[in-house]
């Protein structure tokens, strides 16, 4: 997929489902200084079936508390060479939450500047939590993609 990004110029964003969570990663590779900006990040929107029982409040917070004391590092872990994987904290969310222990859902909007706004809809939470994912050659960071 990366070599799909640098060769085609575009932004991959992955879609895939959890049993019981919605999460965020991000993927990055070694930048090429001959590709665009962001060419090298990967954006992953995870989310769970609408049936599926969350999962109990002590794993979710087993699972945060193992990110945020450094077990699993915040600046992620390497799955290739020279390439990098992470989980991303949910924009919008309180505490900075990583998993968001809810029934889920996942809706994608395009707006007109080419831009993908990803919002995850959780029961029990009022608005969406939203990511937006950004068109590569901006000038916005990988992290903020």
């Amino acid at each position: 997929l990366l070599d799909l990004v640098a060769e085609e110029r575009c932004r991959t964003t992955i879609l895939s489902g959890d049993v019981h969570v919605a999460a965020l990663g991000h993927i990055e590779a070694e930048a090429d200084p001959h590709a665009p900006a962001l060419a090298n990040s990967m954006i992953q929107l995870i989310s769970s079936p609408i049936v599926n029982e969350p999962l109990y409040g002590k794993v979710v917070l087993l699972m945060e508390g193992i990110l945020r004391l450094g077990i699993l590092d915040f600046e992620g872990e390497d799955v290739d060479r020279g390439v990098r994987a992470q989980m991303l904290p949910f924009p919008n969310s309180p505490y900075q939450q990583h998993f968001i222990r809810a029934r889920n859902w996942l809706g994608i909007e395009w707006d007109g500047r080419r831009r993908l706004h990803a919002k995850w809809y959780a029961e029990g939470h009022g608005r969406p939590f939203t990511k937006v994912v950004y068109p590569i050659g901006t000038s916005k960071t990988a992290r903020e993609a």
